[in-house]
């Protein structure tokens, strides 16, 4: 059977307080009311089995998916109807303008639970429903976070320094491993480089790869900490068979006051 749909008023150039106009939505399943007008007030869209005792009900926003428990600007909003026998938008704490609000009931089901990619963020607090974002992400203990492939980023810049250098902590998302790479581009005298993988436990750094042996010329190194690998060869000069935990920092420890201009570039490994 094809949805059945009606369109209704329930506010027309409303210029105070009022409940506006009752509609029975008992034969529908959802409405899709649209705020239109220049005003200043309170939307309370409300349901009710008798008619007479009323019930605040959530809105979803169109423009970015978020419940609403009251309107104050013009937009469109969804609700599910489904239980109710009326429905209505009690305008409250109006100061001033005009408000009109059309609907358009129908008894199809519109499942806003997927409605909107937009959630598709790192840190999203826990959703009441699906998003479709939360389909690629992964709980972190509090909220949700993308999924990741291999990712390369920046943990020390270049520059030209003397003494014991911490990285950024680093957040590894979805990631096993990591590979570290200090490039020295330049050196003053006889500098001495010790690069280590630190992961953070608590409030303290415990190292799960310490260079066994200084870098102390120009070059490129690299260091995998990654659980199964191999042996190191080429510019991969030592590695460790750990997985690397969420947060890690990486350490570059100065055996002197020496100048070396270098950087660290990182590339977490699935």
């Amino acid at each position: 059977m094809l949805p059945v749909s009606e369109y209704v008023t329930l506010q027309s150039a409303a210029a105070a307080n009022g409940n506006g106009t009752s509609i029975p939505v008992a034969d529908y399943a959802t409405i899709v009311i649209q705020v239109t007008g220049t005003f200043s007030a309170v939307i309370w869209p409300e349901v009710s089995v008798d008619g007479s005792n009323w019930v605040s009900t959530y809105a979803r926003y169109y423009a970015n998916n978020v419940l609403n428990t009251y309107l104050s600007s013009t937009g469109m909003y969804l609700f599910h109807v489904t239980g109710a026998r009326y429905f209505r938008t009690r305008i409250a704490s109006y100061s001033s303008g005009s408000v009109t609000i059309v609907g358009l009931l129908t008894t199809a089901i519109r499942n806003e639970n997927l409605f909107n990619a937009g959630s598709l963020s790192d840190t999203t607090s826990n959703p009441t429903c699906t998003y479709l974002g939360s389909l690629g992400s992964l709980f972190n203990g509090t909220t949700w976070d993308r999924q990741r492939g291999n990712v390369e980023a920046t943990a020390l810049a270049s520059a030209a320094r003397t003494a014991t250098v911490n990285s950024s902590d680093q957040t590894n998302y979805n990631a096993r491993g990591v590979i570290v790479t200090l490039d020295v581009t330049a050196v003053t005298d006889t500098p001495s480089l010790t690069l280590s993988i630190e992961a953070k436990m608590g409030s303290s750094y415990e190292a799960l790869l310490t260079a066994s042996a200084a870098v102390t010329a120009t070059g490129i190194h690299s260091y995998i900490v990654y659980p199964g690998v191999g042996s190191a060869s080429g510019d991969v000069v030592q590695v460790a068979g750990f997985p690397l935990p969420r947060t890690w920092r990486v350490t570059v420890t100065h055996g002197d006051t020496d100048s070396a201009t270098y950087s660290v570039s990182v590339c977490t490994i699935l």
